[in-house]
């Protein structure tokens, strides 16, 4: 999930404030900024995407390993259950996170 934030600042001028330089008396014109920041929740595309499908045994499956072979295949197992947790976590935050806001009534009424 991203964070992206925008910033827009607007600048102008108000000269009829009524102050005037000391030394001068000509009027000074005084800095107006207007700044909004607007941060919105960005997802990656591919959070979008299905993830696929867990592939299943075959009946007449057969694995031989050497004990050493056997835990890799199993920590291999594990750390692709735990990536598939991790992206399903992801999706969900990012469906929650990027959900619109329910629509207020006009009227400010609950």
């Amino acid at each position: 999930m991203l964070l992206v934030t925008s910033s827009l600042m607007l600048t102008g001028c108000a000269s009829s404030l009524g102050s005037n330089s000391p030394s001068t008396g000509v009027p000074v014109s005084t800095v107006v900024t207007q700044t909004k920041v607007v941060t919105q929740m960005v997802c990656p595309a591919e959070l979008d995407q299905p993830a696929p499908a867990q592939p299943s045994v075959p009946a007449d499956a057969t694995v031989t390993a050497n004990q050493s072979g056997a835990n890799y295949v199993s920590s291999l197992i594990a750390w692709g259950q735990g990536v598939a947790k991790l992206f399903g976590d992801a999706q969900a935050a990012c469906k929650t996170a990027t959900a619109p806001a329910p629509a207020q009534p006009a009227n400010g009424a609950p």
